[in-house]
């Protein structure tokens, strides 16, 4: 007389091998999760030096648009209106950072930046190159700070 045996369900066949592939993935994932940098200050300072970076980068473009309103183009037609708010954006979300650099250089870099922006209004505004060589060294003043 024969036995009928019914054969194991597919899945507990292969369920040590399911095992072994979810622990070694759970070691692959933890492994990388513990290598990752965590935040420090060089990441503050990087941060920093980028907010440095398009503070610079949306003056060369205010001084390059400004000259259009100098010309007679309307400001809103050129990309100066927009420089400037850019800079002052970048330099009020880093004045955490960067007031505690040089508490005078960035008091002085907010007041240009706003002077620069009422300039746009008020065109032509005399001695806007004075006030951008200014902003300009207040940046090398901050950036210099940065690095110490």
């Amino acid at each position: 007389m024969a036995v009928y045996r019914e054969s194991a369900p597919l899945w507990r066949r292969r369920l040590p091998l399911i095992i072994a592939i979810t622990v070694i993935l759970t070691v692959i994932i933890a492994a990388v999760l513990i290598a990752q940098p965590r935040g420090s200050s060089t990441d503050n300072k990087t941060a920093t030096l980028q907010t440095l970076a398009t503070l610079s980068q949306s003056l060369d473009l205010f001084d390059i648009e400004y000259a259009k309103i100098v010309k007679g183009t309307p400001a809103a037609q050129t990309g100066a209106p927009g420089a400037i708010r850019k800079a002052i954006d970048a330099l009020n979300g880093a004045s955490g950072t960067l007031q505690p650099l040089n508490p005078t250089a960035f008091n002085r870099l907010q007041i240009l930046l706003n002077d620069l922006n009422n300039a746009v209004s008020a065109n032509p505004s005399p001695n806007v190159s004075d006030k951008m060589s200014d902003a300009n060294a207040q940046l090398v003043t901050l950036r210099t700070a940065l690095s110490r």
